[in-house]
């Protein structure tokens, strides 16, 4: 008896010929290349690793402006860039300090390819009063803003935060943390809804901000009240839930991971 050779079925492409062909067609348009450093650990994290190595074989497909190198942890340049989780990628590290700890899946895919059009341009597009109030910072920044592949609200907040680090990259320091990947980081800040900001070490935000609100919080180094909704801490899951410990209504735009 003959056996039958099992076949694989077909992998799905993460983008469809539609988004890719206008991806192809921006990323063209870019006029500066983009450098990807990717630093992983083999046993740690890996279906997370291999998730981010698709992204970006998937864009390295459709442009030949990305430039991607992956180390070990134990590599020199890990230190050199202080990356300690896998798996942590640094965008553009010559021109941004940046960098992705986990992979960009579900609604993050999305924001992931915004920054790299972003990146590639140089340019935030912000809105003229958060550009005033972005530039009128004096003090670097060190922003850590926890998210979730499955929170809808996410990727607004990462878009602030990456408008802010893209406009002023000699101040703005820039961490997003997946927290199912960086389950023990999201204990440590409590990050027990997305998106939760933290700046210097302050809780800044909990929730989708609008880009005025967010460069605000971010230079106040404070919470500011959130533009829509009222849930809080109090019960997460509810709108309407309560009110965090500072006194002030929290957004409805928060997910529990």
């Amino acid at each position: 008896m003959v056996k039958k050779k099992k076949v694989e079925p077909k992998k799905k492409p993460l983008l469809d010929k539609k988004t890719a062909d206008l991806l192809g067609l921006i990323f063209e348009k870019m006029p500066h290349r983009i450098e990807l450093l990717l630093f992983t650990s083999p046993g740690r994290n890996e279906p997370y690793s291999a998730a981010i190595r698709e992204m970006i074989r998937s864009v390295e497909t459709l442009t030949d402006k990305i430039d991607w190198r992956e180390y070990d942890l134990a590599h020199e340049l890990a230190v050199k860039h202080q990356a300690q989780q896998s798996p942590t990628l640094l965008l553009d590290p010559e021109h941004t300090h940046l960098r992705w700890l986990g992979a960009p899946i579900g609604h993050e895919a999305e924001s992931f390819l915004k920054s790299l059009i972003m990146i590639g341009h140089r340019n935030a597009n912000l809105g003229k009063q958060s550009l005033k109030v972005l530039n009128s910072i004096e003090e670097p920044r060190r922003i850590k803003i926890f998210v979730s592949p499955t929170c809808p609200y996410c990727p607004q907040q990462i878009m602030n935060a990456l408008k802010a680090a893209v406009e002023r990259p000699d101040l703005i320091f820039l961490e997003i943390i997946d927290v199912q990947a960086m389950a023990e980081l999201a204990e440590k800040y409590q990050a027990f809804s997305t998106p939760t900001v933290y700046a210097n070490e302050k809780l800044i935000a909990r929730g989708a901000q609008s880009e005025e609100l967010f460069m605000a919080s971010l230079k106040k180094l404070e919470e500011g009240h959130l533009y829509s909704g009222q849930r809080g801490r109090g019960d997460p899951g509810r709108p309407g839930g309560g009110r965090g410990r500072s006194g002030r209504s929290l957004g409805r735009d928060l997910c529990r991971p």
